[in-house]
């Protein structure tokens, strides 16, 4: 933890297979050594660390670092363009914990990007925003979410929250209010169908100045 804290990966990398070395059967290695492997970008050899530590889960494995190794591994699977055995990494971590509150939100926004099981992701990301009503992130899935469902109404609402709450915690922290290019995208998108086009291109505008790439 301390080696992460630091940002060296590749010492956490070594200091973990160490630890497998000494007991390959301590689930809490592969899920560090997952960690930094994604963090280096070096998504194949995560997974395979990370579903070795999987195998490993047993009864007496904590549920919670159970339900946080399988749902890092849906994180990576998911990146690398394998969904389904994302999902299925997503639905065992839930197995484990049902209120991994980082799981429901990543599990419920996949979905709704792919437009696909949307009572499903809207019944996971509401228990995100009912457990942590201030969080931006939850707020804008949950959001995103109501948008896919074309409840654009209750979608603005929620997305309002999400600017206030970003809005308070630059307050918290001295800093300019600075939205991410995603939220803008939403925001203007959900301000489009509310008959507010002015300012949906506005919002899309400076989306496409923060993410020029953005096809």
């Amino acid at each position: 933890q301390i080696m992460l804290q630091r940002g060296n990966m590749e010492q956490v990398a070594v200091t973990c297979r160490e630890g497998e070395l000494y007991d390959p059967n301590e689930v809490t290695f592969y899920y560090y050594e997952g960690i930094a492997l994604y963090r280096m970008g070096r998504d194949h050899d995560a997974i395979a660390t990370l579903q070795r530590g999987v195998e490993r889960i047993d009864e007496s494995t904590d549920r919670q670092l159970a339900s946080d190794i399988n749902a890092l591994l849906g994180d990576v699977l998911h990146g690398h363009g394998l969904k389904e055995e994302a999902y299925l990494a997503y639905d065992r971590a839930l197995e484990y914990n049902e209120l991994n509150l980082d799981c429901l939100n990543n599990y419920a926004y996949f979905l709704s990007l792919d437009n696909k099981q949307l009572s499903k992701a809207e019944r996971m990301s509401r228990r995100t925003v009912e457990a942590r009503g201030n969080d931006p992130t939850y707020l804008d899935t949950y959001a995103w979410i109501l948008f896919c469902k074309a409840n654009y109404k209750e979608a603005l609402l929620y997305m309002e929250k999400v600017i206030e709450a970003e809005k308070k915690q630059a307050i918290e922290q001295g800093e300019e209010l600075k939205l991410d290019a995603t939220i803008k995208e939403h925001y203007g998108d959900i301000l489009f169908m509310n008959a507010r086009p002015d300012e949906a291109l506005e919002q899309w505008k400076q989306a496409l100045v923060d993410d020029p790439d953005n096809k």
